[in-house]
């Protein structure tokens, strides 16, 4: 769905949170203890353990079931998870002007 959604549609920007999500909470231990959970900064390396879980959730995907023409989906999410590609790098669809041949007032679809 979101593949058939312009760049900047809210309704993509929707399906791509929900999709984070999903993985997210579906696919790792979000569980902490304390008040807060504390967050890495971006350059600090993963640990053995977070390694660990990146690959166990990348072997899950390749387990799931695609049809042929949806295989590509199933690649994508591979590749978010594995940290090679982001959410945003989600196909899309282009804007396009379409002029009527009896009209000089283009429309976009």
């Amino acid at each position: 769905m979101a593949a058939r959604e312009h760049r900047g549609s809210s309704l993509r920007r929707t399906l791509i949170s929900d999709l984070a999500k999903v993985l997210i909470y579906g696919l790792f231990d979000m569980s902490y203890e304390g008040d807060y959970m504390e967050f890495k900064a971006n350059d600090e390396p993963e640990t053995e353990a977070e390694q660990l879980e990146r690959e166990r959730a990348v072997d899950e995907i390749k387990r799931w079931s695609w049809r042929d023409d949806e295989c590509w989906i199933g690649d994508m999410l591979v590749a978010i998870v594995a940290g090679q590609a982001k959410y945003e790098d989600l196909p899309y669809c282009a804007l396009q002007e379409i002029k009527p041949k009896d009209s000089n007032v283009g429309r976009i679809v």
